[in-house]
């Protein structure tokens, strides 16, 4: 076959029949069992006389064939995942997968071989028709074994083998911050995902989680400098328990700042709410005098100041 396609590569088209969509696949691994259920049904008539046994091995089946079809995607999956976090889902190797799952690809590949054959050998463009064992298993031209549970694990490795022949394989992910699979709009960046691929929804939440983390340690340190230097105007004495029992009159005065502030940076820090409170003051009593420590002291406090944008 490889000496007539070499001779004869501009007159054949190469057809891949029974391709599916990232859609399908989606579907059967969030929720669905990716139309096992009736194939086998259609298959063995399993539900014309239906017992209760009869219909505990069907359900049973239907939740194997999609367990284990999550359990295969998720080890690929995750052979693109670093120990630092990063992910590169091009990266991916079937290599690194458990020994299990190399040997059921492997033994799913030796029953559901890849047939070819040659058409329309009368015509000037003949086309080759490559029929590809996951493919003709999913619409249903080759027999699952009739034990329910066989069948689901033949199925399950019949959409696993269609994803990795996919040319989509390397954009279904799986969200590291919700831990649901999802599907990339476009092919994975080359350079690696610095914390792991998420979806839209945690992404925006993490981004939202992260800044205000930041928005709030900015905030606070940013305090901390000014009431340190109001507690040097105030003699103080970097005592925290006289901090304490001036904390009113302090967060005025750092309020008072604050308010003369345009924008949303002061001295580098983002500021949030332009006050601060007596309780606040009294609650950092401590670091506010060993700012008014270093301060006195003539220590400097190096600042980040963001770029002009």
């Amino acid at each position: 076959m490889s000496d007539f396609l070499a001779q004869n590569s501009t007159s054949i088209t190469l057809e891949i029949e029974g391709a599916f969509s990232p859609d399908e696949l989606l579907e059967v691994l969030i929720s669905g069992s990716g139309g096992f259920l009736a194939h086998f049904d259609k298959q063995t008539n399993f539900l014309i006389s239906l017992t209760d046994e009869r219909l505990h091995s069907f359900v049973a089946a239907a939740v194997t064939a999609t367990t284990q079809l999550r359990i295969y995607v998720s080890e690929w999956i995750d052979t693109g995942l670093a120990l630092d976090g990063t992910e590169s889902p091009l990266l991916r190797s079937l290599e690194s997968v458990s020994s299990e799952t190399q040997l059921a690809i492997s033994d799913f590949q030796a029953e559901y071989p890849i047939r070819t054959a040659l058409l329309d050998l009368d015509k000037p463009s003949q086309r080759l028709i490559c029929d590809v064992g996951c493919h003709s298993v999913l619409k249903g031209e080759r027999l699952l074994p009739v034990n329910p549970h066989k069948a689901a694990m033949a199925w399950a490795r019949s959409l696993f083998v269609a994803l990795l022949m996919s040319p989509w394989k390397h954009r279904l992910c799986i969200c590291r911050r919700c831990k649901g699979f999802l599907m990339l709009t476009r092919a994975p960046k080359d350079n690696p995902y610095e914390h792991g691929v998420h979806c839209d929804s945690c992404a925006s939440a993490g981004s939202a989680v992260a800044s205000n983390r930041e928005g709030r340690k900015d905030r606070r340190e940013l305090l901390t400098i000014l009431a340190g230097e109001v507690s040097s105007d105030l003699k103080c004495g970097c005592n925290a328990e006289l901090i304490k029992f001036r904390s009113d009159k302090i967060a005025k005065r750092v309020s008072a700042r604050l308010t003369r502030v345009s924008g949303n940076y002061y001295r580098g820090k983002r500021i949030g709410k332009k006050s601060c409170s007596g309780k606040w003051v009294r609650l950092y009593a401590s670091e506010i005098a060993e700012e008014q420590g270093r301060v006195e002291g003539g220590g400097v406090r190096i600042v980040n100041i963001p770029p002009v944008r």
